[in-house]
């Protein structure tokens, strides 16, 4: 068994005590990736229209590639048409 860091189990402690109840889990933010996509290729600021997404998508690096992806994907459509 690994032994913990102190200063990693601190950032641990601290991630787990400042969630809020509002916040997205994965699936909440997975279900809102394509209008977020959509709103940031339409050049709208996403931060401020849709945070909890931006937050969860800084937080989370699995939820983050997903979107990388969707939105590449999404240009790769804009760009044949």
């Amino acid at each position: 068994m690994t032994k913990l860091e102190p200063e990693i189990l601190q950032n641990l402690l601290k991630g787990i005590l400042t969630k809020h109840s509002d916040e997205l889990d994965c699936g909440g933010c997975f279900a809102k990736l394509e209008a977020f996509a959509e709103q940031e290729l339409e050049g709208r600021n996403v931060d401020d229209a849709m945070p909890l997404v931006r937050m969860h998508l800084d937080e989370c690096s699995g939820c983050c590639q997903e979107y990388e992806a969707l939105l590449d994907a999404l240009k790769g459509v804009q760009a044949a048409h």
